[in-house]
Formats: C-alpha cells, structure tokens, sequence
C-alpha cells in the first residue's frame, strides 16, 4: 500500500511537472500571440498611411494634369491669335511693299512663325 501510494505520487508529481510546462508553453505562445498582433497591427496601419499618401498624390497629380490641359489649350490659343495676326499684317501689306522690301518682310514673318513654334 505504501508503495501504491508513493506510485501515485510520482505521477500526480510528474502531472504537475507536465502542467506546469504546459501552462509556460501556453503563456509563451500567448506571448508570441500578442507580438505577432501587435506587429499585424503596425502593418495595418503603415499600409493606411502609404495608401492616404498614395491618395493625396493621386490628388496633385489630378490637378497638375487640369492646369497642363489649360497651359496647352492656351498657348494653342495664343498660336493661333498669332498666325492670325500675322496673316491680317501680310494681308495689309500685300501689293504694298515693294519687291526689294519683300524678302526682308519674309525672313521676318519667318523668324515669328519659327519662335511660335517653338513655344
């Protein structure tokens, strides 16, 4: 009868050993739980903030391409304000300059046309 009893308690011994490793183990994984959340929620919040920046880019980048539209339509407009000054002066001028003026008058409106382009 003793010995059963010391049988018994080695094995409530040894089942006390095992629980309590097992309760570590549970604690450890509890923490590594807790870690792996915590770093979960930094990703999460980190891809927030990359995705507000991405936003307020997307944003800019909306604007800037409505004011290269009105850069563009403008100087469009402005081109063609040009070529129709340009062709009301050789109107007003044709038949009245004389041939040896002409050439010059040419090279001139030339010089205009070519640094319209070019803008």
């Amino acid at each position: 009868q003793l010995r059963a009893a010391v049988r018994d308690m080695e094995r409530r011994s040894d089942a006390q050993a095992a629980l309590g490793r097992a309760n570590q183990e549970v604690v450890r994984l509890k923490g590594g739980g807790a870690q792996l959340k915590h770093q979960v929620q930094v990703a999460e919040a980190e891809a927030d903030r990359l995705h507000g920046d991405c936003l307020r880019l997307h944003r800019r980048l909306q604007a800037q391409e409505g004011r290269l539209f009105g850069l563009r339509e403008d100087a469009r407009g402005l081109m063609q304000a040009q070529e129709a000054a340009l062709a009301r002066m050789e109107a007003a001028l044709a038949g009245r300059v004389d041939p040896a003026q002409a050439e010059k008058w040419e090279r001139a409106l030339s010089d205009l046309r070519r640094g319209a382009m070019r803008r």
